[in-house]
């Protein structure tokens, strides 16, 4: 189709909507409730242990142990978003350092994945138990408090 004005001739633009492509996740939620456990740092990287009461018995085989001792999956290792963050390896007197920033700094900068993680040796965190390619993994939401370090939480909040 062509518009014609005076002496100018357009050409209108044709368009196709072309649908958005879905990506099947290999992600399957093993618990949508929030589960705590203790980061555990392992030389080759961290772990974290839950009670194994905590999951479904169906899940789990009648022979596991009272702990688990899962890994992290990949994407909790991202610092995109997170406010509160720590050093990978602990200074020269063993404490590990950690960095509150803002919201801010925390989506715009996020900072070396090399130096920095956001869970902390020893240090309870919250997240989910997931089955990724029939592996159980924790998937990081947030680090709470030091390990033996009660923190309040409201009715409202749980």
């Amino acid at each position: 189709m062509k518009l014609k004005y005076d002496n100018l001739s357009l050409n209108t633009f044709s368009f196709k909507l072309i649908p958005k492509k879905v990506r099947k996740s290999d992600v399957k939620y093993i618990t949508r409730k929030l589960i705590k456990g203790i980061c555990i740092k392992t030389d080759n990287g961290f772990k974290i242990q839950i009670e194994a009461k905590a999951i479904k018995d169906s899940i789990i085989e009648k022979g596991q142990p009272d702990l688990l001792l899962l890994d992290f999956t990949e994407d909790s290792y991202e610092l995109k978003g997170i406010t509160s963050i720590f050093d990978r390896n602990p200074d020269k007197n063993g404490k590990y350092i950690r960095y509150v920033r803002n919201e801010t700094k925390a989506k715009f900068f996020p900072g070396d994945p090399e130096r920095y993680v956001p869970f902390c040796n020893n240090w309870v965190c919250k997240g989910y138990i997931v089955r990724i390619k029939g592996k159980l993994m924790f998937k990081f939401k947030e680090c709470i408090a030091p390990k033996g370090f009660d923190v309040y939480t409201s009715e409202d909040d749980e």
